[in-house]
């Protein structure tokens, strides 16, 4: 009935502020029912977030978080498109990396509550399209360059247990660090069942010593397995690596394990220093780095729309990966005045 409902109060509304460190929203509760966010250090100032104004009160200077130029803050969430925040105390981060080749945009939410977000890991029992798409993105990105192929295999009677197989490798990649090698290792399974490393290093070994030590590693006792068991090959083009593993990829037959086969572990691992290294970062929050994201998106689908592809289509809470796009966006960002390694 009319007139007999409870009215309603409505709270007064709040222009929205953003910090002039971070780019972060300020939030009603920092700035109504106290004169300082961290009282005896200092009164609260109104342009300020509590998270930069605690670096503060601890003597760390905030960090001016990509400034932008040509941009405004009300341009930041790809025509509305980004969904409400879960919690309005949770912070949106954003991480701008650029590679060798590609670009990488990491998106999390980081919760000032004591709820815990994800899991334990599990144990590896297939190589996973996530596995995947990381192997391929660290082997486009490599600093250097891995110019020697060795394959290492197991004799008629091999193991069917991956710890033992792990542990071969562990000290055959002991052997190899000892000698200032590293380099990537992928595992493999032959049609009968059998595991083998394919081992890419950055440096040449000699062939013999190879062949000495995975045989007494392996302690088979085969003389055969010790003649064949190994084989040592030089690269003669520089993609020939980033092939083989995309050809690797696509070998889904040989990634299958064999049944019987336990505690398969991971498929692949860099080591011996070999490592993949941004050549600049952009730290900040989804506000923040959402014009640089967008340009980024819009180089992507500019690429896309001339081959017929999909576009892509973020809706902001999400990262992704872009091929091809790390030293444009680099020489993008010095243009505007952006140089090193980032903030």
């Amino acid at each position: 009935m009319a007139g007999t409902g409870t009215a309603r109060t409505v709270a007064p509304s709040v222009p929205s502020l953003r910090c002039r460190y971070c780019g972060g929203r300020i939030l009603q509760a920092d700035l109504v029912g106290s004169s300082s966010s961290i009282p005896g250090v200092f009164p609260a100032d109104p342009t300020v977030c509590f998270h930069c104004e605690k670096r503060r009160a601890s003597g760390v200077s905030p960090q001016l978080v990509l400034p932008q130029p040509g941009f405004i803050n009300s341009c930041i969430n790809g025509r509305g498109s980004v969904p409400a925040p879960r919690s309005q105390a949770d912070r949106h981060l954003c991480t701008l990396e650029l590679f060798k080749r590609d670009s990488v945009i990491r998106r999390k939410t980081v919760p000032m509550s004591s709820k815990r977000i994800g899991g334990k890991r599990g144990r590896v029992k297939m190589f996973s399209d996530q596995s995947r798409r990381t192997l391929n993105h660290k082997i486009r990105n490599l600093s250097e360059g891995l110019g020697v192929l060795l394959t290492l295999t197991y004799p008629s009677e091999f193991p069917m247990d991956g710890r033992k197989v792990k542990r071969d490798w562990r000290c055959m990649r002991k052997w190899l660090t000892r000698r200032g090698r590293g380099g990537l290792m992928v595992v493999e399974f032959q049609a009968r069942g059998a595991p083998h490393l394919h081992v890419y290093i950055n440096g040449r070994v000699d062939k013999d010593a190879v062949r000495e030590a995975w045989w007494e590693i392996v302690g088979s006792g085969d003389a055969d397995h010790r003649k064949a068991g190994t084989r040592v090959e030089k690269l003669r083009k520089g993609h020939a690596m980033l092939m083989y593993v995309q050809k690797y990829l696509t070998k889904q037959k040989q990634k299958e394990v064999p049944a019987g086969y336990e505690s398969v572990g991971r498929f692949w691992s860099l080591f011996g220093g070999v490592q993949v290294v941004p050549e600049q970062v952009l730290h900040g929050t989804r506000e923040a780095l959402a014009p640089v994201v967008r340009v980024v998106r819009n180089l992507v689908n500019s690429r896309r729309r001339s081959k017929g592809v999909r576009l892509h289509r973020g809706r902001g809470h999400c990262g992704f990966s872009a091929w091809d796009t790390g030293p444009p966006m680099i020489d993008y960002l010095k243009r505007l005045g952006y140089e090193g390694g980032g903030t």
